[in-house]
């Protein structure tokens, strides 16, 4: 960060300015153990850390400040987050972490000052990465096992990778979509780029009828083991 390099050492948290005077412990975060997991993001320091009282958290350093705080406070019948697998993109934080009731690891985000979970279906996240407007990372459904997930940070909507390969067509279209038979019977939502839903319905069949203005429209597919979101084009 800038000219500063913060590394784990000791079991605690030290930065360095690449001379042995300026190598140094961060004192404010003294009080903490079991630091991992460093990422430096929006000018602050993301990392996981233990207070000996509230397991392991999500905390975040500001070296403006020199303060540490923990963020993600999860408590209850578990009382370790676990953070780790940290991918930033457009003013927020997407990592892995348990939840207040499961050891599991989750999907989860944050701004910097809050964190909130984005899925409960999905778990022992890993692996997140961006790519382009995506994020995506290996996860478990339960009935599959581990398997290539995505994340579309504009709807927060989680879907199976393998399941995004479905082409559905004509697109540009006018007045109908098709799609894979694989498809049939199951619950679909359109909505506009404001997010108002504006269309729903269970397909029946390879054809999708339409009956909607020209513009730019998100179907969303619901299958037992995932959710598909594509873009629809109203000419």
């Amino acid at each position: 960060m800038g000219s500063t390099l913060y590394f784990e050492a000791d079991n605690a948290l030290w930065k360095t300015d690449g001379t042995t005077a300026g190598t140094l412990a961060v004192a404010s975060a003294s009080t903490l153990a079991g630091i991992a997991n460093l990422y430096a993001w929006n000018n602050l320091l993301f990392f996981e850390g233990d207070d000996a009282s509230n397991g392991d958290q999500l905390y975040v350093y500001n070296p403006t400040l020199d303060t540490v705080t923990n963020i993600s406070n999860i408590s209850g019948s578990n009382n370790d987050h676990n953070p780790s697998d940290f991918a930033a993109y457009n003013g927020y934080l997407y990592y892995s972490g348990s939840s207040s009731t499961s050891s599991n690891k989750y999907l989860f985000r944050t701004d910097g000052v809050t964190v909130s979970q984005i899925d409960a279906t999905i778990k022992d996240i890993d692996e997140i990465t961006l790519l382009g407007d995506v994020l995506y990372f290996e996860g478990d459904n339960g009935t599959t096992g581990n398997e290539l997930y995505s994340l579309d940070p504009s709807t927060l909507s989680v879907a199976n990778a393998k399941a995004e390969i479905i082409s559905l067509y004509p697109n540009p279209t006018s007045d109908y979509i098709m799609v894979p038979s694989s498809l049939v019977n199951t619950n679909y939502t359109i909505h506009d780029i404001t997010g108002k839903q504006v269309a729903q319905g269970l397909i029946s069949s390879e054809k999708i009828e339409l009956n909607l203005k020209s513009g730019m429209y998100l179907l969303n597919i619901k299958t037992d083991l995932s959710s598909i979101t594509k873009k629809v084009v109203v000419k």
